[in-house]
């Protein structure tokens, strides 16, 4: 709840929910398996061309904006939870956002935006020890 762990599993999987979910939703959760046999057939091909030497083509910006847009997604997508509201009905996440923050009792809201300002104000004092992380 305060922290991670070296034994957390990170990295895209994050970035690979908000890719698959829509996926799913049009398609359908029996695709999976075709889906992960054909990213499996796509990272061999890769491997043997040699194409993972082309990230280094990308600039660091440009990993840490896409890296960031999908937290804010992620963030987004997390306020009917934390609101207790109904998720907004829109294939925009912005849009579904407002849509939640409209229909949110906010005198019931309360209770959990503490809880979730506290866990972040005491997140904070750890970010700021380890400064800005850099290439």
């Amino acid at each position: 709840m305060f922290g991670g762990s070296h034994l957390q599993i990170s990295g895209p999987t994050g970035a690979m929910t908000v890719v698959l979910l829509p996926v799913i939703a049009q398609y359908g959760v029996q695709q999976v398996p075709l889906l992960a046999v054909m990213a499996g057939v796509m990272v061999i091909l890769m491997g043997l061309t040699a194409m993972g030497r082309a990230i280094e083509m990308v600039p660091f910006p440009v990993v840490e904006g896409f890296t960031t847009g999908i937290g804010v997604i992620i963030l987004l997508q997390q306020f009917p939870l934390l609101l207790g509201s109904p998720k907004g009905e829109s294939e925009s996440t912005l849009v579904a956002t407002y849509q939640t923050l409209l229909h949110t009792d906010w005198a019931a809201a309360v209770p959990p935006l503490i809880v979730a300002a506290v866990t972040i104000a005491l997140h904070l004092p750890d970010a700021a020890s380890r400064g800005c992380r850099s290439r």
